[in-house]
């Protein structure tokens, strides 16, 4: 280059800082110890500040010194004054319910619960069983409530969220098995078949019992001895109970 001289080396005398020729020979011991004198000789170590004592802890300043004079004002940033405090705000917390009745979880059949919407002492509500009941053993059964009382099983009262219900054995058609079953797992079980009786559970004529005059289950419909159509989700099966 311009400027500069030029200067020609052999890769056996140019090594790299890692103790190794350009020819891939690692130095022997002589040019080792050599080299590494080198670098050290290529860094000037920075100077070290000397260390400094301690200088003893100062005096308090004297009281008299604190006060200010007439008419001056000492601002002290480490001092907290009563305008440095913000006012506590009010917060209303929410009252809870003096009763403090649980809520009931009623699922998909709220109408159930209701006295007042049906004759439940003579009749058997037919009801869908979820999967979630059990490990799902009666998901395909269709089971009835107890008569009179549908909240009063074979072990007495049922819990406020659930339904006393029978079902016939699976092996044994003439056993009858009782079951305690959540709301929240229980359907509306639709009628299948002419002539058999359904609860209308929405609209102007919603508590009032009907005969099934034709299912059409691909439509999803039933036809009431009225004439009148009805999605089957708007009916539910039952069965008069035996005196």
């Amino acid at each position: 280059m311009p400027g500069y001289l030029d200067f020609q080396v052999k890769n056996t005398n140019i090594a790299t800082s890692m103790g190794y020729l350009f020819t891939g020979n690692k130095l022997d011991d002589a040019h080792l110890n050599a080299l590494i004198a080198l670098q050290q000789r290529s860094f000037i170590p920075d100077a070290v500040e000397p260390s400094r004592p301690t200088p003893p802890p100062s005096r308090p300043p004297s009281p008299a010194a604190e006060q200010p004079e007439s008419g001056e004002t000492n601002f002290d940033p480490w001092t907290i004054s009563q305008s440095d405090l913000t006012p506590a705000v009010s917060f209303d917390y929410p009252t809870v319910p003096a009763s403090g009745t649980p809520t009931v979880d009623k699922g998909n059949i709220p109408w159930l619960f209701d006295d007042a919407f049906f004759r439940f002492t003579d009749f058997h509500v037919c009801l869908n069983v979820g999967i979630g009941y059990n490990c799902g053993s009666l998901c395909k059964r269709v089971v009835r409530t107890t008569c009179p009382d549908r909240f009063l099983g074979k072990e007495g009262q049922v819990p406020p969220e659930c339904l006393s219900v029978t079902v016939t054995a699976h092996r044994d058609s003439t056993k009858i098995e009782h079951h305690t079953v959540p709301a929240v797992h229980l359907t509306a079980a639709p009628p299948r078949a002419k002539g058999q009786k359904c609860l209308i559970l929405k609209g102007e004529i919603a508590g009032q019992i009907w005969g099934v005059k034709e299912c059409k289950l691909r439509k999803q419909q039933v036809i009431l001895s009225s004439g009148v159509m009805l999605p089957l989700d708007d009916v539910c099966l039952v069965i008069e109970a035996r005196a």
